[in-house]
């Protein structure tokens, strides 16, 4: 297990730096090979777990975000983690219908994605209610969502706090899937912070996500809007 461990965790790797890059073409390149990729029949989840991850990455990047949430799910579809109970593959499911939610046109839909999510993530609070990577998902989908279907930036901050929270009071864990997540907390939590003009907050988390990693270039972008606006 141990190698395929090491594997997923390239993946991740290789999906952030290609986010950072804004590499549209890697990612549907990584995505194309990953999913092709032969596994033993107990590793399948994951892998459906991690191309869902890869085009929701893609539709974060607003590449085409209604059709890649759309594959997204029918691929949770066929392995959803529902037998396993698993809160990390019912946050997935909740952050698909919720860019959903965000793009979709027609109102009945829009909000028959919003209650979709909102039903998923419940389920994942549920299963585990100390999962960082949902409250951050969750806090996304609050900052992203209508105001029509119960978009909140109000509530994004506070979920995104919480998850930041439980990023940095868990215990150290190496080698286990998933492990993504803490940047994106910290980004998040800190452009929430700067919507609301509180420079200081917004300041300090963009700072502890660059002390993780200084080369993080959509850290590097926000500091300097921080600065900006705060002049302003």
């Amino acid at each position: 297990m141990y190698q395929h461990t090491r594997h997923f965790l390239d993946i991740e790797t290789q999906i952030w730096r290609l986010k950072m890059q804004y590499d549209i073409k890697g990612l549907n390149r990584l995505f194309n090979d990953f999913v092709k990729e032969q596994m033993p029949e107990q590793l399948k989840p994951w892998q459906v777990y991690y191309s869902v991850f890869t085009l929701l990455t893609l539709s974060q990047l607003e590449v085409d975000s209604k059709a890649h949430s759309r594959q997204a799910m029918s691929l949770l579809k066929d392995a959803h983690g529902v037998e396993n109970k698993s809160d990390e593959f019912y946050a997935l499911a909740a952050c698909c219908s919720g860019h959903l939610a965000a793009v979709i046109k027609d109102p009945i839909a829009k909000a028959r994605a919003g209650m979709t999510a909102d039903r998923s993530f419940k389920i994942a609070f549920e299963i585990n209610p100390n999962n960082p990577r949902a409250y951050l998902l969750q806090g996304l989908s609050f900052m992203n969502k209508p105001k029509l279907v119960g978009g909140s930036k109000k509530k994004a901050l506070t979920l995104l706090a919480k998850s930041v929270e439980l990023f940095e009071t868990a215990q150290p864990i190496t080698e286990q899937i998933p492990s993504w997540g803490y940047l994106d907390a910290l980004y998040w939590l800190s452009h929430c912070h700067l919507h609301f003009n509180h420079f200081k907050e917004a300041s300090d988390y963009i700072e502890v996500a660059l002390k993780i990693d200084a080369n993080f270039e959509w850290g590097l972008s926000l500091k300097q809007k921080i600065a900006l606006k705060s002049m302003n």
